[in-house]
């Protein structure tokens, strides 16, 4: 079986470990649920993620709560 959540609430991962993370994600279909809450990440982050999103068809559902966005 596959791991389809990824939990990293409030683990202050800035935009740098959202980078990472969406860069990891490419190549991961399994992933459906993202929990980035509280993590410090901003609009360039959230823009990275964004972008990600475009191409990807399997997060289904996507958290980023309580971060510094807007």
């Amino acid at each position: 079986s596959s791991i389809t959540q990824l939990n990293l609430n409030n683990n202050m991962i800035y935009n740098g470990g959202a980078n990472a993370i969406v860069v990891s994600l490419k190549t991961n279909s399994s992933i459906t649920q993202l929990n980035l809450n509280k993590n410090r990440i901003d609009a360039k982050g959230a823009k990275a993620i964004a972008d990600f999103l475009k191409t990807n068809s399997s997060i289904t559902q996507l958290k980023l709560g309580v971060n510094q966005i807007g």
